[in-house]
């Protein structure tokens, strides 16, 4: 499982015809349990400034 986190600020637009960029994420990953990835979830969101 993976989760990624990021302010909705940090979301840039390029140009009408292109992707937007992220410029600061927090990525969260876990194979072993669902514990683990809440928890790394949880220190994810709080290092992008989430409550």
């Amino acid at each position: 499982m993976t989760a990624v986190i990021y302010r909705p600020e940090a979301m840039v637009s390029n140009s009408t015809d292109t992707r937007n960029t992220l410029t600061s994420k927090h990525c969260a990953a876990s194979a072993t349990g669902q514990e683990q990835m809440i928890s790394q979830t949880i220190v994810a969101a709080l290092k992008e400034g989430l409550s």
